[in-house]
């Protein structure tokens, strides 16, 4: 049976009242992430003591460590699938199920006319006292920022915020009018040395401290990070966490997983340089120019360092399951880059932007649970799989017009190989491939692979066949190498890469598929061409 050319990628008083107890119990990490709630709710002193703590908002802290380097290919899983048309036509077709969205609207929040923002709260400023604390206030539309810093550190802060305040809009709606008509504006506080703001009365109470960032309502404190980068970055983080939260003041947001997700999600920028925009939302493509972010290599610092040849010593790698990052409680939160990458992949990935599009307009707890339950369930398997197969391959440049996860569109078991051997491609240029084939745990499986096919066109196009070129190795293995992984039907395991080159016996360790690539990273795809011809079943 030839397979050859058979891919295509493929929820209100009780709930405010169990939010408010939550959030108190909870907290926003180290500083390679960023913070959630302070509250100053005073007319005339910022140092008010009438401040509501909420403990979910203290942002984590910033990694140091440097990372490492790094014909339709697409399937249907079901019948339920329809094609997504896309604006490339070179890149692979995407499905999209079948009223995946369409439930939504019946949850989603009321229109702007019914809605509200929270009243502006924030205390009027004692220019004369900040200036003799030796702060300066600098101005913009949405931001009035207060520092201590040097003003090369900070001037082009509030222009920045006014950016990203436009890029919210555009991306989940115009905010509702404020319960006062005041326009949406913040005050924040970029705090070099603490005494300054202690003495200028801007500090929150004690029982509101923080390690690196904090909001709440229309205001947010951040200490000075060390890098410029992430100065900014953290900045931004806090001024999303106003913008998401300002219509409920943290008593009824959506999930911990969704709000800080997103607030990294648009806070990971470049700023633009010249008569550059500054572009929000972005996976980096390098770690110079990003320092003090270190969310990918966060998610693979736990990764084995060793690689292993055979696929009976692959052990399952330390991802968390797609349902404990997605997951509805608002207690103990640390998942920073793990939401970020989940975001990352629900925006960006063709299929999951398009269905998680109406949660966007949904601003409150329960209707936005219900929502997402209602778009997860006939997504639930392959987004599981797609999680765990994104998490592993994800670094500074991943393309996404070639490396999200390609799905097989029939399946077959290691009993249909000895009435008949299997025969597919896999792309080169493609990252992981789903071969088709399910075992079941314990049994054992012969592979061949045969071909050869370009893995660099920078320069001198080098060749490859199945064992790689060990002009260059990736995760301890030749590039372009024939690598697999397997994962378990439910998207809760996936093994480390192990080696198949030419030929090698597959040994299921648990209920599986098996996924296949030609090693390398996936920043490096768009330099690859050609097929490989695996042949499953000997």
């Amino acid at each position: 049976m030839n397979l050859s050319a058979r891919f295509r990628t493929t929820h209100h008083s009780a709930a405010i009242a169990v939010a408010v107890i939550l959030l108190m119990l909870s907290g926003c990490g180290q500083r390679a992430s960023t913070s959630t709630a302070d509250s100053v709710h005073s007319e005339n002193d910022p140092a008010s003591d009438s401040l509501v703590p909420l403990q979910h908002d203290e942002k984590p802290a910033a990694a140091t460590s440097s990372p490492e380097r790094s014909d339709d290919p697409l399937s249907e899983r079901s019948n339920s699938v329809k094609p997504v048309a896309r604006d490339n036509p070179a890149a692979p077709e995407t499905l999209m199920p079948t009223g995946a969205a369409s439930p939504v609207a019946a949850v989603s929040n009321p229109p702007n006319a019914d809605r509200r923002r929270m009243r502006d709260d924030r205390p009027a400023l004692n220019e004369a006292r900040l200036s003799a604390a030796g702060i300066q206030i600098y101005r913009g539309r949405r931001l009035v920022l207060l520092s201590d810093l040097p003003e090369l550190q900070v001037q082009s802060l509030p222009a920045l915020a006014d950016r990203l305040f436009e890029r919210l809009e555009d991306w989940f709606g115009p905010l509702p009018p404020a319960d006062d008509g005041s326009d949406f504006q913040l005050t924040g506080c970029l705090i070099g040395d603490q005494r300054k703001f202690q003495q200028a009365g801007l500090m929150p109470s004690e029982s509101l401290s923080f390690q690196h960032g904090r909001h709440w309502n229309y205001q947010f404190w951040m200490f000075n990070p060390a890098d410029d980068y992430y100065r900014r970055h953290l900045l931004l983080h806090e001024f999303t966490h106003c913008f998401m939260t300002c219509e409920s003041g943290m008593v009824d947001i959506p999930p911990l997983w969704y709000i800080e997700g997103m607030a990294e999600y648009f806070a990971t920028h470049q700023s633009g340089a010249g008569d550059s925009e500054p572009d929000f939302g972005i996976l980096p493509d390098r770690f110079e120019g990003f320092e003090g972010w270190g969310r990918l290599t966060e998610l693979r610092r736990s990764f084995p360092s060793t690689a292993v040849r055979t696929s009976s010593d692959a052990v399952p790698l330390p991802i968390e399951p797609l349902d404990q990052v997605m997951r509805n409680t608002n207690r103990n939160f640390d998942l920073y880059a793990q939401t970020w990458a989940l975001c990352w992949l629900l925006n960006h990935h063709p299929v999951y932007s398009e269905a998680f599009r109406p949660l966007r307009r949904i601003r409150t707890r329960l209707p936005f649970i219900e929502a997402a339950e209602q778009i997860r369930q006939p997504l639930e398997t392959q987004l599981a799989v797609d999680w765990l197969l994104f998490r592993e391959t994800v670094r500074e440049g991943f393309d996404p017009q070639r490396c999200f996860p390609v799905h097989a569109q029939k399946t077959f078991t290691v009993a249909d190989c000895r009435q008949q051997t299997q025969v597919l491609k896999i792309r080169s240029d493609l990252d992981w491939q789903e071969s088709g084939l399910v075992l079941k745990a314990g049994e054992t499986v012969r592979i061949v692979c045969e071909g050869r096919y370009v893995v660099n066109h920078e320069t001198t196009d080098w060749t490859s066949e199945p064992q790689g070129v060990s002009i260059e190795y990736e995760r301890g293995f030749p590039l372009g190498q024939v690598v697999g992984v397997l994962t378990d039907p439910a998207g809760r395991q996936i093994t480390q890469r192990f080696s198949i080159g030419r030929g090698a016996d597959i040994v299921a360790p648990f209920d599986a598929s098996l996924w296949l690539q030609t090693n390398d990273t996936c920043d490096h795809r768009h330099r690859h061409s050609g097929t490989v011809t695996v042949t499953i079943g000997q």
